[in-house]
């Protein structure tokens, strides 16, 4: 535990509080006698707070022993009039009940620092330390252990922003307070609020609101200190404690307490509490066994940190059984189901001290099935499962894929980020060995985006469940690393040199590595550069430019298929609905994957290391990687994907369905190529490369590029079509701006200015040498404009000419 001296910072209590009470008029009634204000009417319970519901009002009597103590508050919203439920839960905040004079204060207090309480530090951090005061409440009455007794309806029937409340206030006619139940570590509160304007365009909703107010442990559980080498979501703290220092952050990781009973089975030792989810009651039935599935996939990864049942999912009480019991309560993690158009998702209310897991939430919603999930399975893996060759899916196929999607979310639930390298980890060749596959998973993690193996061929022969992504090795490795015990250590410091030595070992298992830190900090657009982590629902993106070949092949095989996977003898207009979403889903597809190879160009790859692991955190990729990156982009993208433009199905669905969709895709790849960022990369690589060091200068990228973009200016005979004319649009649009925006001499683009400039020239002269060889009057009249753009882009003049592009 942490040790008795360090204490976690926090403001003082009342008696370290200035002595000035909050502002009082000479007409304010004093406290009554209680029976005056709990009077015989009150429904009474007892619990955190003793209670008291008296018509319309609520009171709260707050016994001694919890003023001061440190609380969790969070709301949620459970129903509503609006077309959507998120059913996510507020981010919540601290607070901390305080009597001052004849006043209830409610302080909303930090938790995030570490000093110790016996030197000057903490005095000075003290000094320096204020709370916000959210509300401030009269005191009613006192209780007869002079316990205050406060009136809080109002913050629950037209509640403020700063008590968890909605944004923007509620009617109080048409707002009133449903129910209080309360516990011995938490009350529950729920509300009726009408908000006039608060939905979309203005419109007035109704919400049922709910709080929660959990105390926080009274003994604090030991954290563990975060690794950026894993992929543990975290708090930061500032430790304070060093005076030869100044103050510096520290994080720990986000986990449920699990603590070692006496009780045993061979190595393994039963947990005092065990992970406990719930399944929503309103989950539907026909789900709820693969929800559980889902929740016990993750029991071998806590095996391997030592617990026996260290998971366990249940049904929730029946009412009979408990009828205080509801899935917004506090102490309850919890599965939700999330109707209308609502997708789901996972996460973790924490203890700010320790990063101690209170409450961890799952979910998946209608929306999810509807919209996403059984179309991104058809583009991805329709070509290989039978299964999915009519929709709508069988039951069975979709509980599958319903349960690989909440391995996911329960896995952030236990306190896990993404891992979007894990999908590069494994050499491609094994991802297509369905012996490989079956024992180890196509991607480590089932924290990554890759969902679906979609590189897989008939001719693997992949079992059909192999095709869809599972907990891997990762994953079970990751939960050993952050849940299982060091009984020797007492403090997260002491835990370090075991952490440090369990997380070198992905030097020697490469499928065990995470991001690297900071990775975002070189790429210039938000993402990271390293090849291996910017690319989502990829696989086999070791290899993106063979993965992505694979993976055409497949779409080359579904799109033949969509009509009569959409076309029922009794059909209606659901059929062409149906044939619209997974049409989109294939394009979708397409563009997912022709996008894979561009992270090559200019990419890096990276390993996150300690100080002292030897070996470089960042490599360049090879010119050799780079140059079949373009070559790919430029015969496989950027050339018209005829295979995508089935008659039969745009004859269905309208023929621009295919045109203007993969024309956007092809323009979005021509600006990710021109990038400012990614030329000024390749200068910056080119200046600092050994003499030995394959590398793609950025003139021989451009000029490439070009090349590509205008291939048919060099042909005999010049005819361009409605797809070239708009790629070649956007490449005048792009390498304009860049001119346009210029750089002063010394300026990070100044170099990248220059060579499009003179880039740009040499496009200018092959323009006008294939004026002369236009096939066909509308090739001639829109080689005349690119030229008349390119002129004015290299030499501007008073009129204003448009420079996005001939082809737009």
């Amino acid at each position: 535990m942490i040790q008795h001296l360090t204490v976690l910072l926090r403001v003082l209590t009342v008696a370290a509080f200035p002595s000035v009470a909050p502002h009082v008029t000479s007409d304010e009634p004093e406290p009554k006698p209680y029976n005056q204000v709990v009077t015989g009417d009150a429904q009474t319970r007892r619990g955190l707070f003793i209670t008291h519901r008296i018509g319309a009002r609520l009171l709260y009597e707050i016994p001694r022993a919890v003023l001061g103590k440190d609380m969790w508050l969070t709301s949620r919203i459970v129903r509503t009039s609006e077309s959507t439920l998120s059913g996510a839960n507020s981010n919540g905040r601290i607070i901390r009940w305080e009597q001052r004079g004849q006043h209830i204060l409610i302080y909303q207090v930090d938790l995030s620092g570490r000093v110790d309480s016996t030197t000057v530090i903490a005095r000075g951090v003290e000094k320096h330390s204020y709370p916000v005061i959210l509300v401030a409440l009269p005191i009613q009455a006192y209780g007869p252990d002079s316990a205050p007794v406060i009136d809080v309806t109002h913050l629950f029937a037209t509640p403020i922003r700063e008590f968890e409340g909605p944004q923007g206030g509620s009617d109080p006619d048409r707002s009133f307070l449903e129910s209080v139940r309360t516990f011995p570590e938490n009350i529950e509160v729920e509300a009726t609020l009408t908000l006039p304007g608060g939905g979309p365009d203005g419109a007035t909703v109704t919400r049922l609101h709910h709080w929660s107010m959990l105390k926080l442990p009274d003994h604090p559980m030991q954290p563990r200190l975060a690794d950026p080498r894993l992929s543990y979501l975290s708090l930061e703290t500032i430790d304070y404690n060093d005076p030869e220092r100044p103050p510096r952050p520290r994080k720990f990781i986000k986990r449920f307490r699990l603590e070692c009973s006496a009780r045993r089975e061979g190595p393994l030792c039963y947990p005092v509490k065990p992970i406990t989810f719930y399944v929503a009651p309103e989950m539907p039935p026909w789900l709820v066994p693969w929800v559980k599935r889902a929740v016990m996939r993750w029991e071998p990864a806590l095996e391997m940190a030592g617990f026996k049942q260290g998971i366990v999912v249940k049904d929730p009480p029946s009412k009979a059984e408990d009828p205080d019991w509801s899935a917004e309560d506090a102490r309850y993690s919890v599965i939700q189901w999330v109707n209308g158009n609502g997708f789901g998702g996972g996460g973790t209310k924490n203890d700010p001290r320790t990063g101690e897991t209170l409450q961890g939430v799952a979910g998946l919603g209608d929306g999810y099935l509807r919209v996403y999930l059984r179309n991104m399975y058809w583009a991805e893996a329709g070509a290989m499962d039978p299964r999915a060759l009519r929709v709508p899916f069988p039951d069975s196929l979709m509980g599958r894929l319903v349960q690989a999607v909440l391995e996911h979310e329960v896995g952030h639930a236990l306190g896990f980020d993404h891992n979007m390298k894990a999908s590069a980890m494994y050499p491609l060749d094994s991802i297509r060995n369905k012996d490989f596959v079956h024992r180890m998973g196509f991607t480590p993690s089932v924290m990554d985006y890759a969902y679906f193996n979609w590189i897989a061929q008939p001719e693997d022969r992949m079992a059909l469940d192999d095709l869809i992504f599972r907990i891997g090795p990762y994953d079970m490795w990751a939960v050993h690393w952050g849940y299982a015990p060091i009984p020797a250590a007492r403090t997260p410091e002491e835990e370090w040199p075991t952490l440090d030595r369990w997380a070198r070992e992905q030097d020697t298992h490469p499928w065990l590595r995470y991001a690297t830190l900071n990775g975002r900090r070189f790429s210039g657009n938000g993402n990271t550069l390293d090849v291996r982590e910017n690319m989502t629902q990829q696989v086999g993106d070791a290899e993106p430019v063979r993965a992505a070949r694979l993976g055409l092949k497949n779409l080359r095989r579904l799109v033949p298929l969509l009509l009569p996977a959409t076309t029922h003898p009794e059909g209606d207009a659901r059929d062409l609905q149906d044939l619209n979403e997974l049409y989109d889903a294939v394009v979708d597809q397409w563009a997912n994957e022709v996008r894979t190879p561009i992270v090559l160009i200019a990419g890096i790859e990276t390993q996150e290391k300690s100080s002292s692991q030897p070996g470089p955190r960042y490599i360049p990729v090879s010119g050799v990687r780079q140059r079949e990156a373009l070559r790919f982009l430029l015969d496989e993208v950027l050339q018209p994907p005829t295979f995508l433009l089935d008659q039969h199905v745009l004859a269905r669905i309208g023929p621009d369905a295919g045109i203007g969709r993969l024309s956007e895709v092809q323009q979005g790849i021509i600006g990710e190529l021109l990038d400012v960022s990614r030329i000024r990369r390749l200068v910056e690589i080119e200046a600092t490369a050994g003499q030995t060091d394959d590398i793609y200068p950025a003139l021989a990228y451009l000029t490439d590029v070009q090349r590509g973009v205008w291939s048919e200016l060099a042909m005999p005979s010049v005819r361009v079509n409605i797809f070239r004319r708009r790629v070649q649009g956007a490449y005048l649009g792009a390498m304009a701006q860049i001119v346009e925006k210029g750089g002063t001499p010394g300026d990070a683009n100044a170099d990248v200015g220059m060579l499009v400039r003179s880039d740009l020239q040499s496009l200018h002269d092959a323009l006008a040498a294939a004026l002369g060889k236009s096939a066909d009057p509308m090739t001639h009249a829109y080689l005349a404009e690119s030229l008349r753009i390119v002129d004015h882009v290299l030499h501007p003049s008073a009129s204003t000419i448009p420079t996005r592009g001939a082809g737009d």
